[in-house]
C-alpha cells in the first residue's frame, strides 16, 4: 500500500472510526460523534458562507495559499459541464499537513505560517464546497480521495 492511501486508511479509521473494529457502546459513540461533527461542520458552514458561489472564492483562496515550484507562475483553471466542476492547479502537490487539515476543522495547516501571507487559517473554508456537492474528490501528489 503507498503511503499515500495508508495515511488516507489511517484517518478514516482513528479520525472517523470509519472500517474500525468498533462494537456496542463505542460503535454507537463514534456514530454520535460523527454527526455531532457533521452538524457543527455544516452550522459553521452555513453561518460563515451565506452565498451559495462562496465556495469558489474558498478555491480560489486556496490556489493563492498553496506553494508552487521555485520560478513557476501559478495558474489556477476551473472547468464546468453538466456533470462536475474541476479545479486544477499547478502547485507542488498535497503534503500530508494538508491531507490531515482538509479531512478536520480548525486545524488548518496555514495557522503556524500566517505571517508568510497565507490568507485562510480557520481550517474551515474549503468545507463550504459542501454547499454544491456531497462528495468532492481529491487528486493531488500520488493522494486520491472522496
Amino acid at each position: 500500500m503507498s503511503n499515500q492511501k495508508a495515511l488516507i486508511e489511517s484517518i478514516r479509521r482513528k479520525e472517523f472510526g470509519i472500517g474500525a473494529d468498533l462494537e456496542g457502546e463505542a460503535k454507537e459513540i463514534v456514530d454520535n460523534m460523527v454527526r455531532k461533527y457533521r452538524n457543527l461542520l455544516s452550522t459553521v458552514a452555513e453561518d460563515l458562507n451565506s452565498k451559495d458561489t462562496h465556495f469558489l472564492l474558498e478555491l480560489i483562496q486556496n490556489a493563492d495559499d498553496n506553494s508552487y515550484k521555485k520560478g513557476v507562475i501559478p495558474s489556477l483553471s476551473l472547468e464546468m459541464n453538466d456533470e462536475y466542476l474541476t479545479v486544477k492547479n499547478n502547485e507542488i502537490g498535497f503534503q500530508e499537513k494538508n491531507i490531515r487539515a482538509l479531512c478536520s476543522a480548525g486545524e488548518s495547516s496555514k495557522k503556524e505560517e500566517k505571517f508568510k501571507g497565507y490568507i485562510g487559517e480557520k481550517g474551515i473554508g474549503f468545507k463550504s464546497i459542501f454547499k454544491v456537492t456531497n462528495e468532492p474528490e481529491i487528486y493531488s501528489n500520488g493522494y486520491q480521495f472522496k
